[in-house]
């Protein structure tokens, strides 16, 4: 797809809401500091801090809902946080310090002054970021900074689609004579009407909505929670789960059970153009091997293959009766072309995927999911193996570059 700048390509996005997904247990809350080689302590700092954002986007959701069985004191904690760090930085740059290597204060010219004032304080709402200024050495934190520079528009974006309230500490202070402030506090387009998984980030900088098909009857794609069926003659929804095809894999019961699960890591997956694979998928946490990252969900349709879409159809299969065995629907598929989850952007890879499809039950549906076969580090694409037979068609050529790649074999023969 065409690459749109920023103004065209927020302005352009659609005003369609999807479910949330919601934080759940089985992704563990990232340790802050991790012992050991440089490289994995920042990627745990960094994914603490979207860990952090994350929770300070989502608590004020759930005051609006169940405001009865809400911890305010955490609520008041997290809010504090943010606005006693900010109140301090205004009187530290009061008092114009001069930057100096040592010197915990002058630490924040160099953060300001590389993030800006928009960055910084959205930053400043994790307690990941305002630890790691006042407290880790000075090659650690340049090191930190660095990266966070790196990734400012990666942590933008995470924040206002989901609806960050980081104006909050500078209101008070956009009648002073502080540069860049009123600037930073500008009105901007609300990306929190869209889920968050529909945008995409370019390879310009810039944001576009996902669209299907690529020509000019284009549609955007929309995330949804669950597949649909649409009940007809001759139908019959494959996906409600039978004894047959296994236990539970969260309970591990083999009866039909109460179970709903909620796949925390599509919270920390983003959308991104890469160099001649156009979107794709990116971690913003450390995922560990063998989690559940997401749900493959779309349209079942009762076809062999779906007409209209040889891109995105996945064939559906469930757990057999015995362990490791898979029982393949040759008359159901997937299809999320329209309709569907983060998991239909994954790319392909025939030697370094790190995600696998697989067979998942839980409560009284079974479904298709990925799941991390390797420890995955942040920032690190996702990528499953499309299997033979999406390269079989001629006009398919994977350049992945391994050296086992499935276009390689195919052109030696």
């Amino acid at each position: 797809m065409s690459c749109l700048g920023k103004s065209r390509a927020e302005s352009d996005l659609a005003n369609e809401r999807a479910n949330q997904q919601q934080p759940n247990l089985p992704l563990q809350e990232p340790n802050h500091y991790l012992n050991g080689q440089a490289g994995l302590k920042y990627n745990e700092i960094m994914a603490a801090i979207y860990w952090d954002l994350n929770v300070a986007c989502y608590f004020p959701k759930v005051v609006q809902g169940k405001p009865e069985d809400i911890d305010w004191t955490m609520i008041q904690d997290l809010h504090a946080g943010a606005s006693n760090f900010m109140e301090r930085t205004f009187a530290q740059l009061r008092q114009q310090l001069v930057y100096e290597p040592q010197d915990r204060s002058g630490r924040i010219y160099l953060a300001l002054d590389q993030l800006g004032w928009r960055i910084f304080t959205i930053c400043a709402h994790a307690e990941a970021f305002r630890a790691a200024i006042e407290n880790e050495s000075d090659n650690d934190w340049h090191n930190l900074l660095s990266i966070i520079v790196t990734e400012q528009r990666s942590i933008e974006i995470f924040a206002r689609t989901r609806d960050l309230e980081w104006r909050g500490p500078l209101l008070s202070k956009a009648g002073g004579d502080w540069p860049g402030l009123r600037e930073a506090l500008a009105p901007e387009i609300n990306l929190a009407t869209e889920h968050p998984h529909h945008v995409v980030q370019t390879e310009s900088g810039g944001l576009r909505r996902p669209m299907f098909p690529w020509d000019d009857s284009a549609k955007p794609q929309v995330n949804i929670k669950g597949n649909f069926f649409a009940p007809g003659p001759n139908k019959v929804d494959r996906l409600v789960r039978k004894p047959a095809y296994g236990k539970c894999s969260l309970c591990g019961s083999g009866e039909i059970c109460d179970c709903d699960p909620v796949f925390v890591a599509s919270d920390f997956i983003e959308l991104r153009e890469y160099p001649g694979q156009g979107a794709g998928t990116r971690a913003l946490a450390n995922f560990s091997e063998n989690m559940c990252l997401g749900e493959y969900n779309g349209e079942l349709c009762n076809e062999s293959k779906y007409p209209g879409d040889d891109i995105f159809s996945m064939q559906v299969a469930c757990g057999g009766t015995e362990p490791g065995q898979i029982h393949r629907f040759s008359d159901c598929n997937v299809d999320p072309s329209r309709f569907g989850s983060w998991t239909r952007f994954s790319n392909h890879h025939c030697d370094q995927h790190n995600a696998n499809a697989t067979c998942f039950n839980a409560g009284d549906r079974s479904n298709i999911v990925f799941r991390s076969r390797k420890d995955i580090p942040i920032f690190e694409q996702v990528r499953i193996d499309y299997g033979p037979g999406y390269w079989s068609a001629p006009s398919r050529i994977c350049q992945c570059g391994s050296d086992k790649c499935v276009s390689n074999r195919w052109r030696r023969t």
